[in-house]
């Protein structure tokens, strides 16, 4: 799926993303902490013990229209 942000000011951002796949509005783990639904953060930052430092996802917005694929990783 393709989402587009319009009029985003310049700066430094991070993009998390969650399929919710049962829609119940959280983000389900097992007991293991281990995400049961996809997810994904931008510039493909590696996901140790936990999400990524936001230095690890961040990428700068200027003027103009900007790309930033998303990698999803499904892991249950």
């Amino acid at each position: 799926a393709d989402f587009w942000f319009k009029d985003v000011a310049p700066g430094r951002y991070a993009i998390a993303v969650l399929h919710d796949e049962n829609g119940n509005g959280k983000a389900d783990r097992a007991i293991t902490m281990i995400p049961k639904e996809g997810f994904g953060f931008s510039r493909d930052a590696k996901v140790r013990f936990g999400p990524p430092k936001f230095d690890e996802a961040a990428f700068d917005v200027a003027k103009g229209a900007q790309e930033m694929p998303i990698r999803m990783r499904y892991i249950l």
